[in-house]
């Protein structure tokens, strides 16, 4: 066999120079499934919004004042009271727009 002395010379000198090939380590592949941090972090937010709203219900002063605000907003007069009533008083009553 005749061998090409330019070939071999361009792929010794390209070894050479360490330019032509690049070493990659192999990666550790992740056991956690890409998407399991994101769900456990969310899971996590969602149960400590459920606990404080459990464990410290909302004030009815800020409910009433809310309601107040949005009728008045709307143009709707509501007399203040039970939330609830509010609420129902508020939703059924006509918007004049």
């Amino acid at each position: 066999m005749s061998e090409d002395r330019v070939l071999n010379s361009l792929v010794k000198a390209s070894l050479e120079e360490a330019g032509a090939f690049e070493l990659h380590l192999p990666r550790r592949q992740s056991t956690i499934l890409p998407w399991a941090i994101s769900s456990l972090l969310a899971a996590s937010v969602a149960i400590a919004v459920a606990l404080q709203a459990w464990v410290v219900p909302p004030k009815v002063d800020a409910l009433v004042g809310a309601i107040a605000f949005l009728s008045e907003a709307d143009g709707v007069e509501i007399a203040p009271g039970d939330p609830a009533e509010m609420l129902y008083d508020w939703q059924e009553s006509p918007l004049w727009l």
